[in-house]
């Protein structure tokens, strides 16, 4: 299913600027037990990306 396809046109836009950041060091932050999925079949940010394993958490 792609999420994206049932978002607004103006979601749609206001979320590109954060695909060039990078969240990993608020990761590290988060201070309650998370699930942060990502993947294998991401085309914008390819799992390769983004670090493995997940650099400064506790479980990965």
């Amino acid at each position: 299913m792609n999420v994206a396809a049932g978002a607004s046109a103006y979601a749609s836009v206001a979320c590109v600027p954060t695909w060039l950041t990078d969240f990993r060091a608020d990761v590290a932050k988060i201070d309650v037990p998370a699930l942060i999925p990502h993947g294998t079949a991401d085309r914008i940010l390819p799992i390769d990306a983004t670090g493995r394993p997940c650099r400064g958490t506790s479980v990965c």
